[in-house]
């Protein structure tokens, strides 16, 4: 019973490492210094962090905005041109794979993954916006 918990677990990993893999191939992934440079150089930047609520509010990049589920980047991305700059993160590099892979299906062309996410954003020492919010009231 163990030996297939183990191989049902390890294949599952497998699977999900693929899927990183292939998802990388349609999202330009960059390192923290790269990233930072191209943020900074774009025309109009939009800055999406796909973390929860209680992360991003603790601290997140200048700039950023929350997306904590596909619905709410949908209402983020859908007034903007399917070419502009899109640069997405999360804490791990894990959410924002998956942020990337659902921009890209819906067209956008200019999706850039912070490769790290904010853990090696800040091992790297890049500015963080670390002004307590609240959430809005819906």
């Amino acid at each position: 019973m163990r030996g297939l918990l183990f191989f049902i677990i390890c294949s599952i990993s497998v699977l999900t490492l693929e899927a990183q893999v292939a998802d990388q191939d349609m999202c330009k992934v960059l390192p923290p210094e790269e990233f930072y440079i191209m943020m900074n150089s774009a025309n109009l930047p939009l800055i999406i962090d796909t973390r929860i609520w209680k992360e991003y509010r603790r601290e997140r990049i200048p700039g950023a905005r929350l997306a904590e589920s596909v619905a709410v980047l949908k209402t983020i991305v859908d007034s903007f041109d399917m070419e502009q700059a899109i640069f997405i993160y999360c804490d791990d590099y894990t959410r924002s794979t998956v942020a990337c892979s659902v921009l890209v299906d819906w067209g956008y062309t200019n999706v850039y993954d912070l490769e790290g996410g904010m853990i090696l954003w800040k091992l790297v020492s890049y500015e963080l916006d670390t002004k307590r919010i609240r959430r809005k009231k819906k």
